[in-house]
């Protein structure tokens, strides 16, 4: 069964997990820049999960497709945070980028961000349309496109959304933890 959940820090080892498994052109795409696994389990031990909200999508239990919004640092009025997407290959073109997208955007307006950032390089034309799919203005630059989404700010449904889904995610995970069906 396919399932969403937020990540926390102890999921921190399959996430690095998941990330390493990536090809080096998929982690090309996620980092913007060709990395090891060396600098994948760094980047993983360095997050801030105070300042970053990961939506993980399992397949059972194995994590198959992350989400990373990354939280505007403490006293930055900008109000903007910055998302990246990756999808295991084999789980490709089955909606999961747009859905991510759509989790993040409520998770991002939830906490009164103004706006969302995503860099991808100028070859990830599923990142772009997905961007675009959510009214995301690019901009391309030095070899890269860059999306912006300007968000509303969170509303009821939003909040509801977001608490319902986290509901959801926590009660399918420990249905599969203990090997019972959800029913």
């Amino acid at each position: 069964m396919r399932y969403f959940r937020r990540l926390h820090s102890f999921d921190a080892e399959a996430l690095a997990a998941h990330l390493v498994a990536l090809d080096s052109r998929d982690r090309r795409s996620r980092f913007s820049a060709p990395v090891s696994d060396q600098a994948i389990r760094a980047y993983v031990a360095g997050i801030d999960w105070r300042r970053a909200a990961i939506i993980g999508c399992f397949d059972g239990a194995t994590l198959i497709g992350t989400a990373e919004l990354h939280l505007p640092a403490a006293g930055d009025a900008s109000r903007e945070g910055e998302f990246a997407v990756a999808v295991a290959p084999a789980r490709r073109d089955e909606g999961l980028g747009s859905e991510f997208l759509r989790r993040v955007i409520v998770l991002a307006r939830n906490r009164m961000l103004r706006r969302l950032r995503m860099v991808c390089l100028l070859d990830n034309g599923p990142m772009r349309r997905i961007a675009r799919k959510f009214g995301g203005e690019l901009d391309i630059t030095d070899g890269q496109a860059w999306a912006d989404l300007r968000l509303p700010f969170p509303d009821p449904l939003s909040l509801a959304s977001e608490a319902y889904e986290e509901s959801f995610g926590l009660a399918a995970a420990m249905q599969t933890r203990h090997g019972l069906a959800l029913a």
